[in-house]
């Protein structure tokens, strides 16, 4: 798991450290899409094998990301979008 940080001001980063979770932090803030492109480099640099974007804002839930991989290992061939 990784989380890229863009200059949050609360304890995003403090937490994530504290559940062994590999955090990249922006020194200065780059946007949306600056965030996502350091996300998506970070992913591939680590060679994964899924990318599953969380925005904060609760537009996702979270709880969903089991059920989305099963489906993606199992059914290679299929691509998922706005569940």
């Amino acid at each position: 798991m990784i989380l890229v940080d863009d200059v949050s001001q609360d304890e995003t980063v403090v937490i994530a450290r504290g559940l062994d979770i590999k955090t990249v932090v922006h020194s200065t803030n780059r946007g949306y899409g600056g965030n996502q492109k350091t996300c998506y480099m970070q992913a591939l640099d680590e060679e994964a094998d899924f990318i599953v974007m969380l925005h904060p804002d609760g537009q996702y839930d979270p709880k969903m990301i089991p059920q989305l991989l099963n489906v993606s290992r199992r059914e290679k061939n299929r691509a998922l979008a706005r569940i």
